[in-house]
């Protein structure tokens, strides 16, 4: 016997159904205040044979599902047969609470708005490349910084609304609600943003951030690009290997 809870959010109110469901034979049974657990319309279970007990729900989890409601702050309408309240800010805390406590058995079916409390956090990463095409010159080279989102893609408002946010949660316009979680531990294939000496804010990660740095700056990063890798090295040998200009005649300095 499965026990599936639905919620479904009409903004800007969330509403919430619980509903105790059995796929043999198939029927189901919802939940409200006026008549507590009853059968589902149109979702009647057979009658049963001659020889056979009457068919009889084991509602203990899906009881504890019900009296957990009561952390939701919800209010009942017996004319809808659901439970809803006003989405806030608030409100979030409450659903991740009592969605994290449910009992093992609990299908949550949910909308698209609401989806991203139960999935988590978007997972990004801020990466650092040297593209070899945009190397100006033998000395100098363009790294790119940029902030990964995987599959997901977000426009400039959503995404400037996310990390405004620094991982807290935000109502997006058509994802709903979502966090962002930037993962700051580099890969092998990343350039070191400590090793570059930059410091990126979030203004800087709704754009591709560029700058030029010189060979010399580049000599101790490990680049994943082989052949740039062995351009930049060729390079900084030949500068090292370039003696220093004598000092002027006359010069009288202290360092």
């Amino acid at each position: 016997m499965n026990e599936t809870h639905s919620a479904h959010q009409a903004s800007p109110e969330f509403r919430l159904q619980l509903t105790s469901r059995c796929d043999d034979p198939p029927c189901a049974q919802d939940y409200d205040l006026e008549h507590r657990w009853h059968w589902a319309d149109g979702e009647s279970p057979p009658p049963p044979r001659a020889d056979s007990p009457p068919y009889q729900f084991a509602l203990t989890t899906a009881q504890i599902v019900a009296e957990s409601l009561a952390s939701l702050k919800l209010t009942h309408s017996n004319w809808a047969k659901a439970w809803s309240r006003p989405v806030s800010r608030k409100f979030v805390d409450d659903f991740l609470d009592w969605h994290a406590n449910l009992p093992p058995g609990t299908i949550v079916e949910i909308t698209p708005e609401l989806r991203g409390l139960v999935d988590g956090p978007v997972h990004a990463r801020v990466y650092t490349q040297i593209d070899p095409d945009n190397a100006s010159d033998l000395d100098w080279f363009d790294v790119t910084v940029e902030l990964d989102t995987g599959e997901l893609t977000f426009t400039s408002d959503a995404l400037r609304l996310l990390l405004r946010a620094q991982g807290g949660w935000v109502r997006l316009p058509q994802r709903g609600w979502q966090r962002l979680h930037i993962d700051l531990n580099e890969s092998e294939d990343d350039i070191s943003l400590g090793d570059l000496g930059l410091a990126i804010t979030p203004e800087d990660l709704l754009q591709p951030k560029t700058q030029r740095y010189h060979a010399l700056q580049l000599s101790n990063v490990k680049l994943e690009d082989e052949a740039l890798s062995r351009r930049l090295a060729e390079r900084v040998a030949t500068l090292h290997s370039v003696p220093p200009p004598p000092p002027p005649p006359g010069l009288q300095a202290n360092l």
